[in-house]
């Protein structure tokens, strides 16, 4: 898979436009890169990923048969909400600095109702969607003998009628 993903780095270096004319990010003046870096929110990305693993890592032992109770699962929890505790102040603060760095969950994804609606819709349309698209295929290989193909074309029949709801 490396050799196609560099080949689509190259098609994608080569066919995007450095510059959109009509964006204000084409309007800035040539930014060394030391100076685009500052822009990122690495704080923000840092506190994301100690959301998301503490979590991900207290389901997956969960799943294995650990209580929620349990000493292994308790400090992983408490370490994802500190970090959303965080996570959230940290990105109020950012949108509300309007300098450097662009914050990576702006404020006012929060505070306007239909951001909020498209976050919630996005967030549990999107667990259903991923457990579908992974439990099908997987039932239909284990359970009625497919091959990957044939439970991959079974699939299909479901990803069709997804847009119509």
């Amino acid at each position: 898979s490396v050799p196609v993903m560099f080949f689509a780095f190259v098609v994608i270096l080569l066919v995007c436009p450095k510059r959109l004319s009509r964006k204000p990010a084409a309007n800035r003046p040539n930014e060394s890169i030391l100076r685009q870096s500052r822009r990122f929110d690495v704080m923000g990305g840092i506190m994301l990923l100690g959301i998301t693993v503490p979590l991900t890592t207290a389901f997956q032992q969960a799943s294995q048969g650990h209580y929620f109770g349990s000493t292994s699962i308790w400090p992983l929890l408490v370490v994802a909400g500190v970090s959303l505790v965080g996570f959230l102040t940290w990105e109020w603060h950012a949108t509300a600095r309007h300098t450097s760095p662009e914050p990576l969950f702006p404020w006012r994804f929060l505070v306007h109702r239909a951001s909020v609606g498209v976050i919630l819709n996005t967030f549990f349309s999107g667990c259903v969607m991923v457990v579908c698209t992974v439990q099908i295929p997987q039932r239909s290989i284990s359970l009625l003998s497919m091959t990957p193909f044939e439970a991959g074309i079974r699939l299909l029949q479901f990803a069709l009628m997804t847009p119509i709801g």
